[in-house]
């Protein structure tokens, strides 16, 4: 289970981040008719406006509250048993750079050495001029008070209740040979998240392993199935279904001399294509061969 949100450092953000985002702004013109009109150089900084994603001060970090419990038995030396249920409860993510969420960066004032009046006409005039989208934005450099677009930045918000249970089975048909299942229940409810920041799981409902194993002093095998029902991601730019899957696994290892081996390992070894993450790479059968020594 990976929700959307990542731990990230509140220093990290409010150091750090000042990064362009689109090219800058040309307002010199609006800039040199403000200029003309009062008969001085206003010195506004308008020629190259920077459009910026912007860190924010005293972010939280993402809180966690678990409660998990668990059972585990072997029965009949044969048949070992593992169930874990938990609920989490989380707040305090993290969001996506958004607009308008950074309380820093506040509506653009003009250098206040200028009289009120001149500080009136530039805000009027970028008012005429701008959409109202971008002259929303446009704010102040906390260093120097040059102008700038402060177009994102990052804010808590967020509540969500998951819960889930996992369970594992094995069996050992004798010393050599064995077979396993996991099944995995996973499920949340959001119960507040911001308008365009929406909070998914990035993980499935249901997800099923099997797998049989051999393993002797010389030789071992296995051959694991798994199934993931489809579910939905959501990361930055990258939003969509991802599609259910089965793959099947193969690996066996040959040993011999005096710690010496060679193995082959196949992954998706029946070429089923699909992806995992939503606009992540086509993922088709992966074979790895080995030769090693141990000592």
């Amino acid at each position: 289970m990976t929700f959307n949100r990542a731990f990230q450092s509140p220093n990290y953000n409010e150091l750090f981040l000042n990064m362009q985002v689109k090219p800058p702004v040309d307002l010199s013109a609006i800039e040199n008719g403000l200029s003309s009109a009062f008969g001085m150089d206003l010195n506004l900084g308008f020629k190259s406006i920077p459009v910026l994603a912007l860190g924010r001060e005293n972010l939280q970090v993402e809180e966690i509250t678990s409660y998990e419990i668990g059972y585990s038995n072997l029965f009949g030396r044969k048949l070992l048993v593992n169930i874990n249920g938990f609920r989490n409860q989380l707040k305090n993510f993290i969001s996506d750079l958004l607009p308008l969420v950074n309380p820093s960066y506040g509506p653009y004032a003009p250098p206040s050495g200028l009289s009120s009046a001149v500080q009136t006409a530039i805000l009027g005039a970028l008012r005429q001029n701008l959409p109202p989208s971008l002259f929303a934005l446009m704010s102040n450099n906390l260093d120097d008070g040059s102008p700038i677009f402060a177009a994102v930045s990052f804010i808590n918000a967020g509540k969500v209740n998951a819960q889930g249970v996992e369970l594992n089975l094995k069996y050992f048909f004798n010393e050599r040979w064995n077979v396993d299942l996991n099944y995995t229940w996973f499920d949340y409810e959001v119960k507040e998240e911001l308008l365009g920041d929406k909070i998914t799981s990035n993980s499935p409902e249901h997800r099923i392993n099997l797998g049989m194993a051999y393993i002797s002093d010389r030789f071992d095998a296995s051959i694991r199935y798994r199934w993931v029902d489809e579910f939905f991601w959501a990361a930055g730019v990258f939003a969509g279904p991802v599609k259910s899957y089965n793959l099947v696994d193969l690996t066996s290892n040959f040993h011999f001399g005096n710690g010496f081996a060679i193995g082959i390992n196949i992954s998706n070894a029946l070429n089923n294509k699909h992806y995992e993450s939503f606009g992540g790479y086509i993922l088709r059968r992966h074979a790895v061969a080995s030769v090693s020594y141990r000592w």
